[in-house]
């Protein structure tokens, strides 16, 4: 399962416009159901914005919201 941001939640809050993604933090979860277990991969894409990076000003890191399935 991958989690990503809205086109509107992309947006830098210092009004740069969009922002880019930077990395990914990965949850693995295990669901155990009688006679079987699943293993559930969820990738979380984080963000942050370039031109705030480039002016050395505090920089919004925005992680996109994970949804556990228990």
């Amino acid at each position: 399962m991958e989690y990503r941001l809205t086109e509107e939640e992309g947006l830098c809050p210092n009004g740069h416009g969009p922002i880019k993604e930077i990395s990914t933090e990965v949850t693995k979860e295990l669901i155990v159901i009688p006679q079987q277990i699943k293993m559930v991969e969820h990738v979380r894409y984080v963000y942050g914005c370039e031109p705030c990076e480039n002016e050395n000003t505090s920089t919004p890191i925005i992680t996109a919201t994970l949804c556990l399935t228990a």
